[in-house]
């Protein structure tokens, strides 16, 4: 007969006791509760991030990994694989994020919402995995929900999966959560079978990203805690008295389950089953550094001292972030020596604090050194020790290694009582939610990322920089101007902020002024051609030609087959009564492109001054032939008739 009593749910609970790593506590729910939660967790992605099928491509980064690529805008092909597995793309070696880039162009087009739209549900099906990932280790539902859920709509993960160039992200992210899962089917029953599915999980999410190079570190920290493996039987899958034990019978005795010391055999032979992972890790490390060289700061420009300094701020900036996530930006500037003495000395003694604590209750708290050591040790390629990029640091670098943060939080949260716990989490995560789409508003365009940007950080060349191209090419060049000049101001040596700013002057009249631009770019960058080139025309055009023929010299020094410097100057040559010169590097310009009119035609006026006749009608015929409605050769090629006897 019914008491009347409402019963309570299947739920097993073990105490841990001092010194030891208790158990996870179990959480037995019907199969419909969990797909109700992945709908919602699916529902907040689609809250936050469905706007972003209405923004653009933006011009950091999309344009070199997608719009202006010519490999990648041609679709899937098989040249372009096998230029994605060869070359570098955009700096680094990920040749599966370059395929799908090229799928997405196969499918879509230009259509940026479309790819947009592929990040999103990329990140979607991660939400979904690391749920039921975490629920299944952790077996405990809310505290799943609640870690998936923070993934799912941190403003600190928007940079990941509102920008088209960090599909890397997402897709990494993606195959980190899917090794997590593969790793875990393998420790239940270990089999090369199942150790093959790990390496490959690996293998695809290094190829999106290299990020994932501290998965073996993360591994061994999962045998440790949750899995417990070599330090008591914890949890089922490491447990060899479990071997060959349903899981219900575990769950019934996991009360009586008191762990025991990981003894120096057990770790050398977890450490040993990481090898073929390891080695993955550091084959994906160095053809990231190969394909980094051009983006890798000399050590002179960002020595070590500056370097270990900002990553030390950084380690606790991207803490702080996690727990306020304001003044969220789309690039952090470099401080490089102007960082105060006291903010990296404080930076470092919570470091220090943190990681002693963390270590200090490996026993009583293993969740918290296991999220801790993660945190640290999965920020670490990226945390600037070697400079890539001109960034102090950036959001996209927390989308993975702030995972296990949360479930410290979700564990800390379990002592407390379940009403507080559940108003707590639901304001926060619909705080967080608000603060998530308005956040990825800010992606819409290049004009609204980068004035949000400068809204939100100082002295950031960068920016002014990006938000002067947009401006100029939209037609805005007076707020152009003004932004290459902060951009300027703060960085005098910026190369490309003087040659945009040169050319705009060029084409307002500003001669001069131009002038003194592409003087600055070629005077910080020798070998920048397209400003050296300018800059030729532009004192030739003044009758200052010897100081151009220095110049499309130097031009040849670095790029000795250019049509455009041989061509002009041939060309310069000529008009100097230089003849025997002025026709070796016309010859040269039209065997490097013989199908050009225009360098054909050069030749031409080249034989026509030098009193050769035959030979100049022969050229101006040829330039004719390829451009029929070519003005000057038509005009050239009867003034030399009338000429002829």
């Amino acid at each position: 007969m019914a008491s009347g009593k409402r019963k309570k749910s299947p739920v097993a609970r073990s105490v841990p006791t001092q010194g030891s790593i208790a158990p996870p506590t179990i959480d037995v729910r019907p199969p419909g509760v969990r797909i109700f939660v992945c709908l919602l967790l699916v529902l907040a992605v689609a809250l936050v991030f469905a706007q972003s099928v209405t923004h653009e491509f933006v011009n950091f980064d999309d344009d070199s990994y997608v719009y202006t690529n010519p490999v990648i805008r041609k679709g899937l092909s098989g040249a372009g694989i096998a230029w994605v597995f060869t070359q570098s793309h955009g700096g680094n070696w990920h040749p599966l994020t370059g395929i799908s880039h090229m799928l997405d162009c196969q499918i879509f087009g230009m259509k940026a919402g479309w790819h947009h739209l592929v990040n999103v549900l990329i990140h979607a099906a991660s939400v979904v995995l690391l749920f039921l990932v975490v629920q299944e280790v952790l077996s405990s539902l809310w505290q799943a929900a609640f870690v998936a859920a923070i993934f799912a709509i941190h403003p600190l993960h928007v940079e990941s999966v509102a920008w088209v160039s960090e599909r890397k992200d997402v897709l990494s992210g993606l195959f980190f959560i899917l090794t997590l899962a593969a790793y875990l089917h393998y420790v239940r029953s270990p089999s090369m079978r199942r150790y093959l599915w790990v390496a490959l999980m690996l293998t695809l999410g290094l190829m999106a990203k290299p990020m994932l190079v501290t998965m073996p570190i993360v591994l061994l920290l999962w045998d440790y805690w949750p899995l417990g493996r070599g330090v008591g039987e914890g949890w089922w899958v490491g447990s060899k008295a479990a071997a060959g034990t349903s899981r219900a019978e575990v769950r019934s005795r996991s009360t009586d389950i008191r762990p025991t010391t990981t003894d120096q055999q057990t770790l050398l032979r977890l450490i040993a089953e990481k090898i073929p992972l390891f080695l993955l890790a550091l084959a994906s490390a160095a053809a990231t550094l190969a394909a980094q060289t051009q983006a890798i700061v000399h050590v002179q420009t960002a020595p070590l001292p500056w370097r270990i300094s900002n990553a030390l701020v950084a380690y606790i900036a991207y803490l702080g972030q996690l727990f306020y996530p304001a003044n969220l930006a789309a690039l952090y500037p470099h401080p490089q020596d102007a960082l105060p003495r006291w903010q990296i000395a404080g930076a470092l003694l919570i470091l220090l604090l943190v990681t002693g604590f963390a270590v200090a209750s490996m026993r009583s708290r293993p969740y918290l050194f296991v999220g801790w050591i993660g945190y640290l040790a999965m920020l670490l390629p990226v945390i600037g020790l070697i400079q890539v990029g001109p960034q102090a640091m950036a959001d996209r670098y927390s989308y993975l290694p702030t995972i296990g943060l949360t479930i410290v939080l979700a564990q800390a949260a379990g002592r407390l009582r379940p009403r507080r716990v559940v108003l707590t989490c639901t304001t926060l995560l619909g705080l967080l939610l608000v603060l998530a789409w308005n956040q990825t508003s800010f992606w819409h365009d290049s004009e609204s990322l980068w004035r949000h940007t400068l809204a939100r950080t100082s002295r950031n060349s960068i920016a002014h920089f990006a938000l002067a191209a947009t401006l100029k090419d939209h037609g805005k060049l007076p707020e152009a101007i003004d932004h290459y000049k902060r951009a300027i101001e703060i960085t005098p040596d910026y190369e490309t902020a003087h040659y945009d700013l040169a050319t705009i002057y060029r084409g307002q009249g500003a001669m001069d002024e131009a002038l003194d631009h592409y003087q600055k770019a070629v005077a910080v960058q020798g070998d920048m051609y397209d400003a050296r080139l300018n800059l030729a025309v532009l004192l030739d055009s003044q009758g200052r030609t010897d100081e151009a023929l220095a110049h499309y010299e130097a031009i040849l020094t670095f790029l000795p087959d250019d049509v455009a410097a041989h061509n002009n100057l041939g060309d310069a040559l000529a008009r100097l009564g230089r003849f025997d010169e002025a026709l070796q590097h016309c010859r040269k310009a039209v065997a490097a492109a013989p199908q050009r009119a225009d360098v054909h035609f050069t030749l031409a006026l080249t034989f026509h001054r030098a009193g050769q006749i035959d030979a100049a009608i022969e050229e101006y015929r040829r330039a004719l032939t390829i451009a029929p409605d070519f003005a000057p050769a038509q005009r050239g090629l009867e003034q030399v008739l009338a000429q002829k006897p």
